[in-house]
């Protein structure tokens, strides 16, 4: 990604572990990669039908709730 700018698609392609590590490390916020996947999922939803009550909300939530417990607090957001 360009400058060092992690985008939706990239967050997407990332696997588990990665995904962590950046968390971790705060290159990216848990609200920031559910976001990403949630827009993602709304973009192939509608052709795939993967989901028949998609939780977006309480996805969320619970992001919120993780980056609070992991007193992450990103200083660029």
């Amino acid at each position: 990604s360009a400058a060092g700018h992690t985008t939706s698609q990239d967050v997407t392609q990332l696997g588990a572990a990665e995904l962590a590590r950046r968390i971790a490390s705060g290159d990216l916020s848990s609200a920031e990669v559910v976001e990403a996947h949630l827009s993602r999922i709304a973009q192939v939803n509608p052709h795939l039908k993967a989901l028949t009550q998609p939780l977006f909300e309480e996805a969320r939530l619970a992001a919120g709730v993780a980056e609070r417990g992991a007193g992450h607090h990103r200083q660029d957001h």
